[in-house]
């Protein structure tokens, strides 16, 4: 026996984190919401469900020549949509440099800085500095390569448009970030308004992650649409004179193997 709260098949009929495909899910919900449905158990309201929407088109940022899309084009070059797909999220799987968990490490950081601040007494700076002694690194802060990044300010507009940014988690993040700037010179990136932007519409940090992976499953099969389809060879193989190899000398045989082996 399987339990599983996420669906089964009738007659006529299936059903999907518990509602009817065929009457309940088909034009009820996005196809984005249906996503958040399945991973969370939870049924956006058509409000959320657009704020949800508006946050996955704000967070493209679709440059090839950016890891891990390099990564989808290099395998889907050789033929393979679904193993160019799958290749990029099995390499973000668990802590790395990028990828949808610094979305949960973001709403994590936004979590222990309200914490912070409560054992301050409500001092947004005190809390802060404590802050920054118990976290060494802070996953959602920087922006390499230029000043602003763009895909937050994308999302702090969706957010401000709908008075969303008073909310409780948003105007922590932008407290949290304005002493950033301050002391630090640094500027939040996408993953601290996703995670902030999500912990306001009620989602834990844990379950912030895999959200994070469907608001940018579009550029990955893109990509390996793209890829797979053209097969570019100078993705199939590198140009021999840009390869240096870097590894231990060839192995010398004695003349008894090599005598053996013709």
């Amino acid at each position: 026996m399987i339990e599983t709260r996420v669906g089964y098949t009738e007659w006529e009929d299936h059903r999907f984190c518990g509602r009817s495909v065929m009457n309940d899910l088909c034009g009820g919900l996005s196809f984005s919401a249906l996503n958040v449905l399945g991973i969370t158990g939870r049924s956006l309201s058509r409000e959320e469900a657009e704020l949800f929407d508006e946050l996955c088109a704000g967070g493209s940022a679709p440059d090839a020549r950016a890891w891990p899309l390099k990564l989808i084009r290099i395998v889907s070059a050789y033929g393979g949509f679904y193993s160019g797909v799958a290749a990029t999220q099995l390499c973000m799987e668990g802590v790395g440099a990028i990828g949808p968990w610094l979305t949960e490490a973001s709403a994590e950081a936004i979590l222990d800085y309200e914490a912070c601040c409560a054992a301050a007494g409500g001092d947004l700076e005190a809390g802060f500095w404590k802050l920054l002694e118990k976290r060494k690194r802070l996953r959602g802060w920087g922006v390499p390569l230029r000043p602003r990044d763009e895909r937050y300010l994308s999302m702090e507009r969706s957010v401000t448009k709908r008075g969303r940014h008073l909310l409780t988690h948003w105007s922590a993040m932008s407290a949290l970030s304005g002493l950033l700037r301050t002391h630090k010179q640094i500027e939040p990136n996408v993953s601290a308004a996703f995670g902030a932007a999500l912990l306001d519409l009620g989602f834990s940090p844990t379950q912030i992650a895999p959200l994070g992976c469907v608001a940018i499953n579009h550029m990955f099969v893109a990509h390996a649409a793209e890829s797979s389809r053209e097969r570019y060879p100078e993705y199939q193989r590198l140009a021999e004179d840009d390869v240096a190899y870097a590894g231990p000398p060839p192995r010398v045989l004695p003349p008894e193997w090599k005598r053996a082996s013709t």
